[in-house]
């Protein structure tokens, strides 16, 4: 039974060797299925709340000043709306290695919260889309060992995709 677990541990072990050389050795502009293999996702849930930073019982407000520097002013009268929250998936497909979309197609680009080309919407339970939020595009297969496209969001089975969870 140990030895069992031991092997099945290096094998587990090894494939992530074997992805990790295997996407090294690609092109970055390329992406194949097998690479999404041992794929982690990051949920993360931003929310937008549009108004102002207030003090001194919301006589005072944080304002854009001069230059572009934060400063306390006098809160101008404007309407506040209500907060928008969005969430979306960082599909990271090695260290540090994360799936985005460049506006040609689907490539691997250090991890950046921040950049919008890597923002996905899917669901993490069960089969769904990997559509990017910026482009609106889903990620599609065209077959094994073929690099992956991004297309209009069709439903079909070539972009039906599971994710880790």
């Amino acid at each position: 039974m140990k030895n069992a677990k031991v092997c099945s541990r290096l094998a587990v072990v090894l494939a992530l060797m074997v992805s990790s050389a295997s996407l090294m050795a690609a092109e970055k502009s390329t992406i194949r299925e097998q690479d999404l293999a041992q794929a982690f996702v990051i949920t993360l849930n931003a929310t937008t709340v549009n108004g102002f930073v207030s003090i001194a019982r919301g006589r005072n407000c944080v304002v854009q000043g001069a230059n572009g520097i934060p400063t306390l002013l006098t809160c101008p009268e404007a309407s506040k709306t209500a907060p928008v929250t969005t969430a979306f998936k960082i599909i990271e497909l090695s260290h540090d290695e994360c799936l985005a979309d460049d506006g040609m197609g689907p490539v691997v680009k250090r991890c950046d919260i921040k950049d919008p080309a890597q923002h996905w919407d899917a669901l993490t339970a069960g089969p769904t889309h990997v559509k990017n939020f910026e482009t609106k595009r889903c990620l599609t297969s065209v077959g094994l060992d073929k690099p992956l496209k991004l297309q209009s969001c069709t439903g079909s089975f070539a972009q039906t995709w599971v994710l880790p969870q």
